[in-house]
């Protein structure tokens, strides 16, 4: 089975006016671009973070450090850089960005599946959004058609494994009261039965110091005679 597809490319930015700002920015991006194609990915996110010091509101320079931050594994991070681009009125932008947010958010999903699958379905669930956004930009696209298909399929079978999880423990809690309960009724049954053979035991003693005392009234008003 294929795995979910994703968008990497960066995008390089547009000549600028010929401004110290403009320069200062086209110099950290370019920059940026040799160090990430060397795989110098941490590096590569500082000269864009210096970039946007000076344009924060750049989408270009934010889905470069987006498509960085997944090449790093900061899918969390990445998700929200790619987040950044969006609402900026450019249609190809903003659909590679709401594409890569959806794969960021089920890596995410993904590497929580096996220790938080609460979260992970959160996330996996929030993927699927993302894809249907982007298919909603593009519905001839193939790959997020096919993220979206393939996510909707984790989701199901994860919420599947959780419910039969679900419904397992609630079986083992219920054995495990049932127990309980027996332990008890056995506890019960036994001090009940403790308690009847001391009365047995305390109703023959005192029987039988009855009899004795008898037997030594008798002996006394026989010798009285």
């Amino acid at each position: 089975m294929r795995k979910v597809l994703v968008i990497t490319a960066l995008i390089f930015l547009l000549a600028a006016a010929d401004t110290a700002g403009a320069k200062s920015v086209s110099r950290e991006v370019k920059k940026a671009g040799r160090l990430y194609d060397e795989g110098k990915y941490d590096e590569a996110i500082e000269n864009y973070d210096k970039a946007l010091e000076i344009r924060p509101d750049d989408a270009k320079i934010w889905y470069n450090k987006a498509v960085t931050l997944y090449r790093k594994a900061g899918f969390s991070d990445a998700e929200d850089a790619f987040l950044r681009t969006l609402a900026t009125g450019e249609e190809d932008l903003e659909k590679k960005s709401i594409y890569n947010a959806g794969n960021s958010s089920f890596r995410v999903a993904e590497a929580l599946e096996h220790i938080d699958p609460r979260s992970a379905l959160k996330n996996y669930n929030e993927a699927v959004q993302y894809y249907k956004k982007a298919m909603e930009f593009s519905p001839d696209d193939l790959d997020a058609k096919y993220n979206y298909e393939f996510t909707l399929k984790k989701v199901h079978d994860l919420e599947k494994e959780q419910q039969q999880k679900q419904d397992q423990q609630q079986k083992d809690q219920q054995e495990q009261d049932q127990q309980q309960k027996d332990q008890q009724k056995q506890d019960q049954q036994q001090k009940d039965q403790q308690k009847q053979d001391q009365q047995q035991k305390d109703q023959q003693q005192q029987d039988q110091q009855q009899k004795d005392q008898q037997k030594q009234d008798q002996q006394q008003k026989d010798q009285q005679e």
